[in-house]
């Protein structure tokens, strides 16, 4: 009889990954899941700005729209 303790530690094992697995499911279903997009600010008409990407790249937005792109040292030929 001694498949009798890894029998009883198996089923044990098995009951606890299912109770796990079921407070994990319910944890998830009480957390509001709702993604909402955040409110744009308005953009003052006129205003330019530059931002400089990780790239380097420097990109002129001008009224929130692209106004140009200058191209990093080293990336003057690299097609978007």
């Amino acid at each position: 009889m001694r498949g009798r303790p890894r029998r009883k530690a198996r089923i044990l094992h098995r009951i606890t990954g299912t109770a796990a697995i079921a407070v994990l499911l319910a944890a998830m279903a009480a957390v509001p899941a709702s993604a909402r997009v955040a409110p744009e600010d308005p953009v003052p008409v006129g205003e330019t700005t530059t931002v400089t990407l990780i790239t380097g790249d420097r990109v002129v937005v001008r009224d929130g729209r692209v106004a140009g792109v200058r191209m990093a040292q080293g990336r003057e030929h690299v097609r978007s």
